[in-house]
């Protein structure tokens, strides 16, 4: 929760990340399954499919056989590996995906209804969320098509509201919560690997984007990865969240240094991710992109720009969005007259 406050866009990155992973292991055990042919995996396809189901409908599965939902539930450590009747470590997708194919442990035979009954979360409760970010944004279109005053802590939710319903978006599919995983029994003869290739407590989450950021490197390996469309849909939403800051420029502050501090930070924040963005963009038209391993040496320009640059114009927005308080125009406390976007008769 504070990170959506503090930097929404990183939740993003880290949304879509889960997204186009679930989708490949979904994709990955269905043609071990057999359900459907092998087919080259298009991650620009699949996010363009995941906006076609938001705002159509339609059917979540890829399949008959593992959906988006098995995807997210063997990524949130949704299946235990047992041996000899106790309790192994979480099985990664790569790691139950193999162990499958030696014949080591069973294919799990799990289905959506019974990861969903699990997780014990439904589809009505996000959508409603979804609903009351809309309207919140329907409200302030309103209040300006009236020329009624925005506050900077209204401008500031538009901005989190904004990437909220994008993160939504890619986690409708996910289950609420893991607080019962699926056991996998080992039947294998052979001794199953050392527990410290089974680690229960693996990296997951925002920690897991900023590596990716961090960790941008400048090699030319090929080809588009779950990584690196994550680092590009995070810049994205990066600049989009700064240049919505920037509706409030002509706010009335009570102070011009402070008007002067605002527009320096809603610049510096789009500023911030272009500055990552743009090199990454001409390197993807012309087909090669890279990004260091995990837990390799930090890159020093990319640290800069986000020590540099978002976290101070971060942290200087939030306080001048809280200092503005103290004095606010008196328009603020007028509400939206719906009737006049409302045909009717008047006498």
């Amino acid at each position: 929760m504070l990170t959506a406050f503090l930097a929404p866009e990183f939740v993003v990155g880290w949304a879509a990340w889960q997204f186009l992973n679930a989708r490949r292991v979904a994709k990955a055990f269905n043609d071990e399954l057999r359900v459907q042919p092998a087919q080259p995996y298009c991650y620009r396809r699949a996010i363009w499919q995941k906006l076609v189901v938001m705002l159509l409908g339609g059917s979540r599965s890829l399949s008959d056989g593992w959906t988006e939902t098995h995807g997210f539930f063997a990524w949130m450590g949704g299946f235990m590996l047992y041996v000899d009747g106790g309790p192994r470590g979480i099985l990664t997708p790569d790691e139950l995906l193999q162990f499958v194919r030696d014949g080591c442990v069973e294919m799990p035979a799990i289905t959506e209804a019974d990861i969903k009954d699990r997780s014990k979360g439904d589809m009505l409760s996000k959508w409603v969320a979804i609903l009351q970010l809309v309207w919140f944004v329907i409200q302030l279109i309103a209040r300006y098509i009236q020329n009624l005053p925005v506050t900077l802590l209204e401008i500031d939710t538009l901005g989190v509201a904004a990437l909220t319903c994008i993160s939504y978006g890619f986690w409708l599919n996910k289950p609420k919560d893991v607080r019962l995983p699926y056991i996998v029994h080992w039947k294998d003869p052979t001794a199953p690997p050392l527990p410290d290739s089974l680690d229960s407590d693996k990296e997951h989450g925002t920690l897991s984007i900023l590596r990716l950021l961090f960790n941008y490197g400048t090699e030319l390996t090929g080809g588009l990865t779950p990584d690196k469309i994550t680092i590009i849909i995070g810049c994205i939403s990066g600049m989009a969240f700064g240049v919505i800051h920037c509706l409030g420029w002509n706010f009335l502050f009570p102070r011009h240094a402070e008007q002067i501090l605002w527009r320096v930070a809603s610049i510096g924040i789009p500023f911030t991710f272009s500055g990552i963005q743009l090199p990454m963009l001409l390197n993807v038209l012309d087909g090669w992109i890279s990004f260091r391993p995990p837990f390799s040496r930090v890159n020093t320009p990319i640290s800069g720009y986000i020590a540099v640059y978002y976290i101070p114009a971060r942290v200087s927005i939030i306080v001048l969005m809280m200092l503005s308080l103290r004095s606010l125009p008196p328009g603020t406390y007028d509400t939206v007259a719906w009737s006049k976007f409302i045909p009717h008769v008047t006498m």
